[in-house]
């Protein structure tokens, strides 16, 4: 079993206004660590994760990158991350999850000079549902 957490902090020159954390476990994880250089494009991710069993998924990387889902020509979606930037998703999020489809490969582009830093976490529950023997 596989365990991600998640947390949300809201302050204001008032104070906090409110802080959460969530903890989400599932079966499997697909996950990618690794070094986009500077001037890439496309760059082919092996990622695979049925959007069906995605509990959790965080999307980082520290330089502005594109990451497109399934295909570089015509992707399934298509996320732009800035420097520094995250998306974070789980179940509890009123907002549907960044992926709409299955997911298969990412194909990511470092537009910039310098390399990116990208790192990919998703939890899944693979545990198949229930089929009539019969």
């Amino acid at each position: 079993m596989f365990t991600h957490t998640t947390g949300i902090t809201y302050k204001s020159d008032a104070g906090t206004i409110t802080s959460t954390t969530e903890t989400f476990t599932g079966d499997g994880e697909a996950n990618y660590d690794g070094v986009i250089p500077g001037g890439t494009t496309n760059a082919e991710v092996d990622v695979a994760a049925a959007h069906a069993n995605i509990l959790s998924m965080v999307l980082f990387s520290n330089v502005a990158t594109t990451i497109k889902v399934n295909s570089s020509s015509a992707p399934d979606d298509t996320i732009n991350l800035p420097a520094g930037g995250q998306v974070v998703w789980n179940t509890n999020h009123p907002e549907a999850c960044p992926f709409t489809v299955d997911v298969t490969k990412l194909f990511i582009t470092n537009g910039g000079a310098g390399a990116a830093t990208v790192k990919v976490r998703i939890l899944l529950d693979s545990t198949p549902g229930l089929t009539d023997p019969g």
